[in-house]
């Protein structure tokens, strides 16, 4: 039986890699293998046979239905890469390293997939960053990874197939989201393994609708915070790309109030100190702090680091999380889970 070669990416990305058949020409693989073929895990491949949320031990998996093998085969031998790519938020602990769960996850992995006659590679997203579906950091990484290898491959003709398809019975739609930012087509695994017919899908959270409301809640709250005779101390809190100072440009950019981003403090004084400053002199402030933090325990605790900076004024502190914007400037959907 063959095992998965895993390799363990900063901030939270586990690979694993089916090495090639013995007897198959790399040359030859490399030429003729130019399409690529992603599968979410859970729910799409495999099940858990004990129907618990997550796997008891490593036999505790059953294919999704019996055709998936072959499918897979089926896929490989016209030519396509099988790259699985799934959201599993417990294979590392909050410092970030990988968790005994990992080691679970990858004996089961060897289970699955160690008779198969066939080369695929597996991107676990273990936390929610830029690597967790729907964000886009695992489709140019494996972009790059796979060009690095000498492979040159049509992907915007690829496909994922995953169960997050935003239906009723869905618990996410972050599979069908992540085809949207990348521009590649999605089905469910009923259309394609079993040919079922399309249910419709929608949004579970959906921000171009949000944003064009005449009377959601960022506008009124921009529109209190505007006509205030104190100032006001906003801390946006949110991951790379987020849109945190686009919201601030497009919907919050006017005299009275001052935006910080304390990446690009390179003065004397800290963000805070400036803060500060504007605050007493009665003028609002946004600070837009950047995040890579994979709790929210974690994340809560640096940002009360402003909170003694709400008694230069009358108002509590407000906190926003601009997890994503729609409109012309940021892909809608980048920021949900």
């Amino acid at each position: 039986m063959k095992s998965l070669q895993w390799n363990f990416v900063e901030r939270g990305l586990l690979i694993g890699h089916l090495p090639m058949s013995p007897g198959r020409d790399a040359a030859e693989e490399k030429q003729r293998r130019l399409h690529a073929a992603l599968f979410d895990l859970d729910g799409t491949l495999i099940n858990t046979k004990s129907r618990e949320l997550h796997a008891q031990n490593t036999k505790d998996w059953e294919w999704w239905d019996p055709v998936v093998p072959a499918r897979l085969r089926c896929l490989y031998e016209e030519g396509y890469h099988i790259i699985i790519l799934t959201n599993q938020g417990r294979l590392t602990t909050v410092d970030g390293d990988e968790s005994s769960e990992a080691s679970l996850f990858k004996a089961k992995l060897d289970d699955i997939f160690g008779e198969f006659d066939i080369c695929l590679t597996i991107y676990a997203a273990c936390g929610n960053n830029i690597w967790r579906k729907p964000r886009t950091g695992a489709w140019h990484k494996m972009q790059e990874d796979f060009a690095r290898k000498g492979f040159t491959i049509e992907w915007d003709q690829a496909f994922l197939v995953g169960d997050a398809a935003g239906r009723p019975k869905d618990h996410a739609d972050a599979d069908w989201h992540f085809c949207l930012n990348v521009g590649i087509d999605f089905y469910t695994p009923e259309e394609f393994f079993t040919g079922g017919v399309s249910e419709p899908r929608g949004h579970k959270f959906d921000p171009t609708l949000y944003l064009q409301s005449p009377v959601n809640k960022s506008a009124r709250a921009i529109s209190e915070i505007i006509t205030r005779t104190v100032p006001s101390l906003i801390v946006f809190v949110g991951l790379p790309g987020s849109g945190k100072s686009t919201f601030f440009k497009q919907h919050m950019q006017i005299d009275n109030i001052a935006y910080i981003d304390p990446r690009a403090s390179t003065g004397v004084l800290s963000p805070l100190e400036v803060a500060k400053d504007y605050l007493l002199k009665k003028e609002n402030v946004v600070v837009g702090k950047h995040s890579e933090a994979d709790t929210k325990i974690f994340e809560a605790q640096r940002t009360f680091r402003w909170l003694p900076y709400s008694s230069f004024r009358a108002k509590p502190i407000g906190a926003g999380r601009p997890r994503m914007f729609g409109q012309s400037y940021c892909n809608p959907f980048l920021g949900t889970s």
